[in-house]
């Protein structure tokens, strides 16, 4: 069975068009089956078609669970899809399993990147993260993105810069709400202030950003870990 499908960050469980995924699969009985010989294929449910196929790898910390990394094609739509593993058993024959849910891809799509700091806290310092919106809509898109965090740090959102499909240099759009053509993506730099004093060595702060459109909400989060001044001695 496949049990969720998950960004590089801690994100909506629907999966984004174009961007780097993973999804997650749990395979019962799964220690009779010749795991080496599994492959994953997305099937759209408007015609069966096979728009991907490719391994699986081993999850570290769960047995029987694996995981496939994958960048769902952008012209697949968001009709839907469902996951096919197929593979031998340990005898030597072939079996295939086709997951019960179907996952269907975000019109648009929120994702946050890499933190610096290490995607940690500092006295009197801002640790800042990326957060990238996508339209993969066929019309125009209007988006308000929003970041806030569980202890009230001062927070800010700076942006965005707009790219069209292939373009390395994007322009910057200076407002927030941002209109985006079909597959046009905005960047976004974000900002955590940690304060002077008070931070607690450990303790987890989650940045929720939400990002809203006409008919839609997407959040994504990350979390970053406080480091007190003992950090430095």
């Amino acid at each position: 069975a496949v049990v969720s499908t998950q960004s590089t960050g801690v994100a909506n469980m629907a999966p984004c068009l174009g961007v780097q995924e993973y999804l997650v699969i749990k395979l019962n009985q799964g220690e009779q089956i010749d795991t080496e010989s599994l492959t994953a294929k997305l099937i759209g449910i408007t015609g069966n078609v096979v728009h991907w196929q490719g391994p699986l790898m081993f999850h570290e910390d769960y047995r029987n669970t694996f995981i496939v990394s994958l960048v769902i094609p952008e012209d697949m739509g968001i009709g839907g899809f469902r996951i096919l593993l197929e593979g031998y058993v340990q005898g030597g024959s072939q079996f295939q399993r086709l997951s019960s849910t179907t996952f269907f891809p975000t019109a648009s799509c929120l994702r946050i990147r890499g933190a610096s700091n290490y995607y940690a806290l500092f006295p009197r310092q801002r640790t800042f993260f990326t957060v990238e919106l996508t339209n993969n809509n066929q019309h125009d898109e209007l988006y308000t993105l929003s970041c806030s965090n569980t202890e009230n740090y001062g927070i800010q959102v700076a942006g965005p810069r707009v790219y069209n499909p292939g373009q390395r240099r994007g322009v910057m759009a200076g407002s927030n709400p941002v209109v985006l053509a079909p597959r046009q993506r905005g960047q976004y730099m974000v900002s955590v202030s940690a304060p002077r004093s008070g931070l607690v060595r450990g303790r987890t702060v989650t940045v929720n950003c939400r990002a809203t459109t006409s008919t839609d909400e997407l959040i994504d989060a990350v979390r970053l870990t406080e480091m007190d001044e003992k950090f430095y001695d």
